[in-house]
């Protein structure tokens, strides 16, 4: 009877190891969230699109960082004050939005004379119903200007469950004094298709939902000199990996459909520490910390041959990212970053030193 109970005890406990899970409120960004993400380009000889489903396992623990990315969300009120005029408006309950971050310049089209630039994108996380997109903010042909999203774009359904399917169209336009009109008209198609383990480089588990967006629309361009219009369709594919408590995906991988084929055009990761960082990754630094334990600064020192952005993180012994800050560097002189620590608990520590793809480590304790 007591080899029969254990067994049962068993089965229950892989099962609930392996059991899908539900994807809520808590799981998506917060402000001031610091979320590190490793690039790794067109990784087509590695993720297969086509694996998904029920208790899927995708080994992904062999692509290759190219470089290192931080994504970091900003309050609605800290961006250009001509942006918010959609987004922190309390009497506009849709659009009134939760969080920030900086977005990429829309690429430019020939013969138009539009640019935008200068994006910030934002966020509303709306209780028990989903994670939208309200709009964008950016400087449009020399114009700050924001711009809302009609209706808003669901880009995840709160809860997320394995099985979900929902398709919501989305568009903006405005219009540009001397030149015309700009404006998009899509469709958002959300499929969580697959449920299981994902493997990352250096160690990285995680026990992950995945969902598939497929973004279907048409650039719609008017220029009012010669009373003349354009519509360019565009098919964009999103794939991502959701795992609780994590606040982005683990896993992005983006893609265009384009000739009957699925072209993969950018994969990014959560950034794992590895248990042994390889030669090849090692920053070519000199770093040091001191005092080592802290109580309420640690000294960053570090040399380096490079002329570039540099990153410093802290990250505590669960991983999770408690300070975050970019310096600029000189190149073959002692550089040095104070890192106050006073409101930060004890413990143990890794501090990262990032740039340019390669990473330095120390470990640090905090009395």
């Amino acid at each position: 009877m007591k080899i029969k109970i254990l067994l049962l005890a068993f089965v229950a406990y892989t099962t609930a190891t392996l059991a899908q899970i539900t994807i809520n409120n808590a799981d998506m960004p917060t402000v001031n969230g610091i979320y590190i993400r490793d690039n790794a380009g067109n990784a087509s000889n590695v993720i297969d699109l086509n694996i998904t489903g029920p208790n899927t396992t995708w080994d992904y623990s062999t692509l290759n960082s190219t470089g290192i990315d931080t994504i970091d969300y900003v309050t609605v009120g800290s961006t250009n004050i001509a942006y918010q005029f959609y987004f922190n408006n309390p009497f506009s309950a849709d659009y009134d939005s939760d969080l920030a971050i900086k977005g990429a310049d829309f690429p430019s089209i020939p013969a138009v004379p539009i640019t935008i630039t200068n994006v910030i994108n934002y966020f509303k996380i709306a209780s028990n119903d989903g994670y939208y997109q309200t709009g964008f903010g950016a400087t449009i042909s020399g114009i700050p200007a924001s711009v809302k999203y009609n209706p808003r774009d669901k880009v995840l359904p709160l809860p997320c469950t394995f099985g979900q399917t929902i398709s919501n169209p989305f568009e903006w336009n405005f219009d540009i004094p001397s030149v015309g009109s700009y404006g998009q008209r899509k469709t958002r198609t959300v499929e969580v298709d697959g449920w299981g383990t994902l493997n990352l480089p250096n160690g990285g588990t995680y026990n992950t939902l995945r969902v598939k967006s497929t973004i279907e629309g048409i650039d719609t361009i008017f220029i009012s000199q010669f009373s003349f219009g354009i519509a360019i369709p565009s098919t964009q594919l999103e794939y991502k990996w959701y795992a609780q408590g994590e606040g982005e995906p683990v896993l992005t991988v983006t893609a265009a459909v384009g000739g009957g084929n699925t072209n993969i055009n950018g994969t990014n990761y959560k950034h794992h520490e590895p248990s042994a960082i390889q030669n090849n990754n090692i920053l070519k630094t000199n770093l040091d910390l001191f005092p080592n334990p802290a109580e309420n600064f640690i000294t960053v020192r570090y040399y380096t041959p490079l002329q570039s952005a540099l990153q410093i993180v802290l990250i505590d012994i669960t991983g999770n990212v408690v300070f975050h800050k970019q310096v600029q560097t000189t190149a073959y002189v002692n550089n040095s970053f104070e890192l106050n620590v006073n409101q930060i608990p004890q413990g143990l520590y890794t501090i990262q030193v990032i740039q340019e793809g390669s990473i330095s480590t120390r470990k640090v304790t905090i009395k």
